[in-house]
């Protein structure tokens, strides 16, 4: 909770302190916390939201989603389609083979919004996301490692 609430406060521009103070105000207006207790809930939130374990995690988070779009989830569907027969003198057009596609759905936030967007792929685009998506896994493996190897804490990013 602590970590989402100085994430938010770092999206919004607002530093910490500031956003303890209006933490504290909006309890004690819903009548959550009593008014003469409010000053020390303010510092100690205060002191909470500076601790580094709390601050650099939330300014991590942040930094990590400042991108146009964020990757909320995805999933596929995929389908049979069948290909009819073009014989016009028939009448009843017949199946003649079918084909396997895939949609890919991606979903992300842009700004405030949450959307998504369909690709359609066959197998062999699903292979190259396949070889882009590991070849992304091992630079983030290779990159950790220097991170470590230069003294700095890996902040994985959930």
């Amino acid at each position: 909770m602590l970590v989402t609430l100085a994430l938010s406060a770092y999206k919004a521009g607002i530093p910490l302190g500031e956003a303890a103070k209006d933490a504290v105000a909006a309890a004690v207006d819903a009548d959550v916390v009593d008014r003469d207790k409010s000053n020390a809930l303010g510092d100690r939130l205060k002191g909470l939201l500076t601790a580094n374990a709390v601050s650099v995690t939330a300014k991590a988070g942040w930094l990590a989603t400042q991108h146009e779009r964020v990757f909320v989830d995805c999933t596929t569907y995929t389908d049979i389609r069948s290909v009819f027969s073009s014989d016009v003198e028939k009448g009843d057009p017949t199946a003649h083979s079918a084909v396997v596609v895939h949609n890919l759905e991606i979903e992300f936030h842009r700004g405030p919004e949450h959307k998504s967007e369909f690709f359609a792929m066959d197998g062999n685009d699903l292979r190259t996301l396949r070889t882009v998506i590991e070849r992304a896994i091992s630079k983030e493996e290779q990159l950790r490692k220097v991170i470590e190897k230069a003294g700095l804490k890996y902040i994985p990013v959930e």
